[in-house]
């Protein structure tokens, strides 16, 4: 984060758009802009919203990139396992990662 703790938000932000997209082409929603994700599952639906931030803390930012990253593992797993073994350990990285704020 570096105290870009806005640019953070933006990312996490971001990045949750694309997860939230992806489960929506996975099943057969529509997948753009947000169009389905009111439709997709009230358990995943659930999980994701421990992704959003609420705050700039910067231990706030960090647990939820551990939420979305453990989120985008599920999901690539649901879609290919050899490819969610692939990135488990890096977002898994990325999610632990302290570095200097």
């Amino acid at each position: 984060m570096r105290g870009r703790v806005w640019q953070a938000d933006q990312m996490l932000a971001t990045g949750r758009a694309h997860l939230l997209s992806l489960a929506c082409a996975r099943l057969g929603l529509p997948a753009h802009q947000g169009r389905g994700d009111d439709a997709l599952p009230g358990e995943l639906l659930a999980r994701a919203a421990g992704s959003l931030a609420g705050s700039l803390e910067p231990a706030v930012l960090w647990r939820s990139l551990a939420v979305l990253c453990e989120l985008l593992v599920e999901e690539a797993r649901a879609l290919d396992e050899t490819l969610a073994a692939r990135l488990a350990p890096v977002l898994g990285e990325l999610a632990t990662a302290r570095p200097r704020d």
